[in-house]
């Protein structure tokens, strides 16, 4: 899903944005068996939670946050909830020019996600967990 949107007309043929692809797909291949070799080590009802920045690759915004929450679930996990934030003590300037062509410029990441996950039992069935003080007032996006 998120692969393919990176496969479309922005990428063309060249081999510098061959390169990039290649790299957008390794870092995901990389990514879902980090996810997995977390997920073993977690037993059930423990808690998973990410801090994920949403990228932007080629003009095309990667949704890290599904992208995580998604792979969790096919890893035993349910969504508890995501908490979106800014990023707090930000240094870096809010846009650049990614493409370093002059006068061309994009923004840079100003808000992450928190994404909560909690282990299933080993017949998928949910958990039912006590939310930490912290997530008593569930946030109202929760995708």
């Amino acid at each position: 899903m998120i692969i393919k949107s990176c496969q479309d007309s922005k990428f063309g043929d060249n081999d510098k944005q061959d390169q990039k692809r290649a790299e957008v797909r390794l870092f995901f291949d990389e990514y879902r068996q980090s996810i997995a070799h977390v997920s073993q080590a977690i037993k059930c009802g423990g808690y998973a939670c990410y801090v994920v920045g949403n990228r932007t690759v080629k003009g095309v915004q990667l949704p890290m946050h599904r992208v995580t929450r998604l792979l969790f679930e096919k890893n035993g996990f349910e969504h508890v909830t995501t908490i979106p934030r800014n990023i707090p003590n930000k240094r870096m300037p809010s846009k650049n020019s990614p493409s370093n062509v002059t006068g061309v410029v994009g923004s840079t990441m100003a808000k992450e996600n928190i994404v909560i996950m909690c282990k299933q039992n080993k017949k998928n069935e949910p958990i039912l967990y006590r939310q930490p003080r912290l997530l008593e007032k569930k946030s109202s996006y929760t995708e």
